[in-house]
């Protein structure tokens, strides 16, 4: 995604649900502070590691942290060569600096092909190449999005209930999310299958 199209969903997700035009949004945006630094290979000459992520935080005072994705990621450990233990030392740096600056960071991982093609959302098994991302992560939120249906699935949330799901009629040209199924956690429903296959084949 180009820099200008991040812009432009920002313009639009700051003007949903309020009747403005863009430059309206623009101004608010620009009258709020809100701004926004991306980073990317080419900036960096080369794959991010989280030693630059920590620069980034310091240099801009960052109130939130969105990584996409891990696989474009360089781990700052000596002698790994695995690609499982790579991404067990990136995630878990990644939360050593969520925590040590108390900064929400937002970490874009794939799926492996098994996650892609069953029915329902990519779990936590599903992540690809490393179970511990998942075991590293406080919250680990699936997506998935079929022409304009996009579900997610919060599989794992270390502070609240697990098993989640929201599914949403998106139109990401103008930035607006129209919830159309939900689902209970799991500890308040008796069948979760049950209530799972009543969102339809595109829920997960």
């Amino acid at each position: 995604m180009s820099v200008e199209q991040v812009q432009r969903r920002l313009v639009m997700l700051n003007k949903m649900g309020r009747v403005m035009t863009d430059s309206e949004s623009i101004t608010e945006m620009r009258e709020k502070d809100l701004r926004l630094n991306i980073i990317t290979q080419k900036e960096l000459q080369g794959r991010a590691t989280v030693k630059d992520l920590e620069a980034m935080i310091l240099k801009d005072e960052l109130d939130f942290l969105f990584v996409d994705q891990l696989s474009l990621m360089e781990d700052i450990h000596p002698g790994v060569y695995d690609t499982r233990t790579r991404y067990a030392n990136i995630s878990a740096d990644l939360f050593t600096l969520s925590t040590k600056y108390s900064l929400p960071i937002i970490l874009a991982v794939q799926s492996n092909r098994e996650g892609a093609n069953q029915k329902d959302a990519p779990k936590l098994e599903n992540i690809a190449d490393s179970d511990a991302v998942g075991q590293n992560a406080t919250r680990v939120i699936g997506m998935r999005r079929e022409t304009t249906i996009t579900a997610l699935n919060i599989d794992k949330n270390r502070y609240g209930d697990n098993v989640f799901l929201q599914k949403y009629d998106t139109d990401f040209a103008i930035g607006k999310f129209t919830p159309i199924a939900t689902m209970e956690p799991v500890a308040q429903v008796s069948n979760v299958q049950s209530r799972r296959r009543s969102l339809g084949s595109n829920s997960f």
